[in-house]
């Protein structure tokens, strides 16, 4: 340990040849001790040794290894002359076959898994090292033989070790994507182990055959979805991604339905399942854009859509889940639905005309089980779990920008709550949901504005539902106006364009309540102020035009940033108030500053 410090407390690009065939001589000791370690693992092994190796590595790896690291140095001419090792590849194969070592003796001991684990990731990471890697004959073993049989890791099932397993197939994966191209015959290799696996599991379920029980059963589908999900992570390209749902639809995917129907009161089983199908329906770098002739994507929002139904028709049935289980129960699993129908619908690979246009009602189905389950979350829940939260008003920002039209069957007091919560999320200190909430508003405004007109279609019958809820006296958008124009007055906005978006709109919708706002305000202000804090409101909407065209947008939204600083200078305390509070006492050349007492800036 204290060998790694000393070589990873310098800096890799500096050459000093004195420190560098100090730490060529150190290198070389810890190596052979190394040696007679691994020779005596099968009498005798000292667990905290093997964490101080994987330490070592783990700092030789950043300082000797990797893409900015200079060769011409006199470390690697003293592992030549002492150990052979002449070049960064037999360095390389030296470190996987520790990472071998441990993960076949030591695979009972958490900390050196995970510890390990972490190493043969970061050496997966960088570009040219996984180049080297990928012809090392320890890697071609690991990425065709990736059994319990070899990894006794892989055939743990608890809950402690799927993050490490999930961690060892991405790292395979990253691997596998070097040279493989669009050979799906070395795909087919590598997928082996895993096919063998599920083919056996999907066997045991239709014709079982006592060879598990039901726990090992369902826990090694839990495995086997970490698994998958550590593998999708990896898989970037779009030529990879497709083998890789070629292999999966139709045969597997349907297991996972299965496995959630079986087992939908195992929180474990849910999450793993949930989080796996969370990732293969991002479509990160294109990675799910099908051929024009393929229908793939539609095949898979049909299959993810009744996934959600069906397991959220579950979901709605949790409600006398006391409080202490209640999030790992059923909010978390309703936050990781959530994220799935986000990513289905902001994917950009289905054609959702095409199911109205054929009568396919999963587009709908899956928006109504949204609703259902929003429904269903107790009071306060958006507010008080932030993993909730975020996904909520990610999907609202999604929903709202292209399905707005499918909220036509919704209640009003449904759309009004649904405005509520995005009230509170403007208001909201994390700017994540902050700005999601902003878009959502904006997209609603634009879509009463834009549709209202249109006669005779399903998109006017639900702007002008929407429209008549903002004619109510005391509406959302009211709240929302005050809630904005207080954040931009007096709080630090981190997101002053995205809230201007959505606040033109609801000005443009309450115009007699905006204006019933200012005149409040400017009152309650000195009567020396009030004329340049009128004047700063009347600056607001100056040359804004009563429409959302993208130039008037663009106006209003210069005007407030002027608005805010104009009103912030009114607002400030004079300069003599300003240092009236502070003094300050020196003591040869030490400064003490006392800060204005609260309360001398008004709120």
């Amino acid at each position: 340990v204290y060998i790694g410090s000393m070589i990873g407390g310098r800096v890799s690009f500096q050459i000093n040849e004195e420190n560098d065939s100090q730490d060529g001589r150190l290198i070389c000791s810890v190596l052979r001790l190394m040696q007679i370690s691994d020779a005596r693992l099968e009498q005798h092994g000292c667990r905290n040794l093997e964490i101080g190796f994987v330490y070592f590595f783990d700092r030789f790896r950043q300082i000797y290894i990797g893409e900015q690291v200079n060769k011409a140095t006199c470390v690697y001419k003293i592992l030549s002359e002492t150990l052979g090792l002449s070049e960064e590849g037999m360095l390389l194969d030296i470190l996987i076959k520790k990472i071998l070592t441990n993960l076949r003796y030591w695979s009972k001991v958490k900390e050196i898994v995970d510890e390990t684990m972490s190493l043969f990731n970061n050496l997966s990471i960088g570009y040219s090292c996984v180049r080297k890697m990928s012809k090392l004959d320890a890697v071609k073993f690991m990425l065709t033989n990736h059994k319990a049989d070899n990894f006794p890791f892989l055939g743990n099932t608890s809950p402690e070790c799927l993050k490490t397993r999930r961690k060892f197939y991405q790292s395979l994966g990253r691997i596998l994507l070097v040279d493989l191209g669009e050979d799906e015959d070395r795909f087919a290799v590598f997928m082996r182990p895993l096919t063998e696996t599920i083919e056996a599991m999907i066997a045991e379920l239709v014709r079982p055959a006592n060879r598990y029980t039901e726990e090992q059963l369902k826990m090694n589908t839990v495995g086997l979805a970490c698994d998958l999900r550590g593998l999708a992570l990896s898989l970037a390209n779009k030529s990879s991604f497709v083998m890789f749902f070629d292999w999966l639809y139709p045969n597997y995917l349907p297991l996972f339905s299965q496995a959630l129907a079986r087992w939908a009161n195992c929180p474990v089983l849910t999450s793993a399942i949930l989080k796996f199908v969370a990732e293969i329906v991002q479509n990160k770098s294109q990675r799910l854009m099908f051929d024009v002739s393929s229908p793939n994507g539609i095949l898979l929002f049909r299959e993810v859509s009744t996934l959600l139904c069906d397991y959220g028709k579950r979901l709605l049935t949790l409600t006398d889940v006391t409080e202490e289980n209640l999030y790992k129960l059923k909010l978390k699993q309703t936050g990781l639905c959530f994220q799935i129908l986000r990513a289905s619908l902001a994917g950009g690979y289905v054609n959702f005309g095409v199911f109205r246009l054929y009568g396919d009602d999963c587009h709908v189905n899956a928006i109504d089980m949204f609703i259902k389950l929003l429904g269903s979350l107790p009071e306060r829940a958006l507010l008080e779990y932030p993993k909730l939260s975020v996904a909520y008003y990610s999907l609202m920002d999604v929903v709202t920008q292209d399905h707005l039209p499918l909220l036509g069957n919704v209640d009003d007091s449904v759309l009004v709550y649904i405005l509520s919560t995005l009230a509170e999320g403007v208001a909201s200190v994390d700017v994540t949901i902050s700005t999601a909430s902003c878009t959502a508003l904006d997209n609603i405004i634009t879509f009463v504005f834009k549709k209202s007109d249109k006669k005779g279609t399903t998109d006017e019958a639900v702007a002008q539902k929407l429209r008549a809820i903002t004619n109510v006296e005391n509406n959302v958008f009211q709240q929302i106006i005050s809630s904005i124009v207080h954040i931009v007055m007096y709080e630090e906005c981190k997101n002053q364009w995205s809230m201007s978006r959505p606040l033109l709109g609801m000005i443009l919708l309450n115009q007699e309540y905006f204006e019933g706002m200012q005149k409040n305000f400017i009152s309650q202000q000195p009567a020396e102020k009030q004329p340049l804090l009128a004047k700063c409101f009347e600056n607001l909407m100056n040359e804004v035009e009563p429409n959302l065209l993208s130039k008037n947008r663009d106006r209003f939204t210069q005007n407030m940033a002027h608005f805010r600083r104009d009103l912030n200078n009114q607002l400030q305390p004079n300069k003599t108030q300003r240092t009236a509070g502070m003094e300050m006492a020196m003591d040869d050349d030490v400064y003490i500053v006392v800060h204005p007492a609260p309360g001398i800036i008004p709120t």
